[in-house]
């Protein structure tokens, strides 16, 4: 009997710990979006999230940031993996240490509007605004440290809508794994996290670099002016049939500028976007299998940026 007695103690002990850990897993889920959010001003969601005491680490899945209010409600930055070690000790402080973090961001999309307004500018850590002397102040955030970061960062894209009737799309495969040290605060990260994704980009008038300068961040712009000398095509491969793979590229190409020329048979598209001369070629591989290449130059110089922001504009298409 004391045996059964104890059996049933142990089941009851496991199932509390358990409970109280769900618990705490959805309260600092919804402590981490509420921070998000504080420091963004946007919606912000995330997929998954499990916090694991015994090896002292938190793992996020599917975090999103929305685009800001006047801008279309799209993802603005899609982070797939967060993975933090963190130090109870300073939790119970009412601190918040994380010994190291790994971001693995996927896309940053950089709009501007027809007015020449950048959506990651309407973000609030991006706003250099003055809290008015009536306004309430907002509360102290908790103290922040991370010892260790490391960031990865896939592609930027930019959705130009000031240019003309037609976008400009262009996509900056940046694909960096950099390290750095001594975060201190969630505006220091957030502001190195976009910094860091627009600083290898031709992207002007991003008023998160002056603030990752006010925060300690060491991140520049690259200047526009410079000149990318190299190949001047983007190509992928498609699960699709040839005759989806043609129709969206003629729909893309029609959508971004004019058409200029057309050929289904030899699967040929010319183009011109933004005074670009766009070429599209469909290649049928396999009966379910198409590949597409696009090339860009403006006065026979590479524009490898538009023929990728073309491709781009294609494979959201044939999604």
């Amino acid at each position: 009997m004391f045996k059964k007695n104890k059996i049933i103690i142990a089941v009851f002990i496991i199932a509390f710990v358990y409970s109280v850990s769900l618990f705490k897993d959805t309260l600092i889920k919804s402590v981490v979006t509420a921070a998000a959010v504080r420091v963004t001003g946007a919606e912000v969601r995330i997929d998954s999230f499990s916090f694991d005491i015994l090896d002292s680490s938190i793992h996020i899945r599917g975090l999103k940031i929305y685009n800001p209010a006047g801008f279309p409600r799209e993802i603005l930055i899609d982070i797939p993996r967060i993975e933090v070690q963190y130090d109870l000790s300073a939790l119970l402080k009412k601190e918040l240490h994380l010994p190291e973090a790994e971001i693995d961001l996927k896309e940053v999309a950089v709009i501007k509007n027809k007015e020449g307004q950048l959506n990651v500018n309407s973000l609030k850590f991006s706003k250099k605004e003055e809290p008015k002397a009536r306004e309430k102040q907002p509360e102290k955030a908790m103290p922040m440290q991370i010892d260790l970061l490391k960031l990865n960062i896939g592609r930027v894209i930019h959705e130009d809508f000031s240019v003309g009737e037609k976008p400009s799309v262009q996509v900056y495969n940046i694909n960096i794994n950099k390290t750095y040290k001594n975060i201190t605060s969630a505006t220091q990260l957030a502001s190195l996290i976009l910094a860091e994704s627009l600083r290898s980009t031709a992207i002007k008038g991003a008023e998160v670099y002056g603030v990752a300068a006010l925060a300690g961040v060491a991140v520049l712009p690259v200047g526009v002016a410079s000149v990318f000398m190299g190949q001047d095509s983007a190509k992928a491969d498609f699960d699709t049939n040839y005759e989806r793979a043609y129709k969206a590229s003629l729909e893309a190409m029609d959508e971004l500028g004019d058409i200029v020329k057309a050929d289904k048979n030899t699967g040929y598209i010319k183009g011109r976007t933004q005074g670009i001369e766009v070429v599209i070629r469909i290649v049928e591989t396999t009966a379910r299998k198409a590949a597409i290449t696009v090339s860009a130059r403006k006065y026979m110089l590479p524009k490898p940026k538009t023929a990728e922001g073309v491709l781009y504009q294609i494979s959201q298409k044939l999604k």
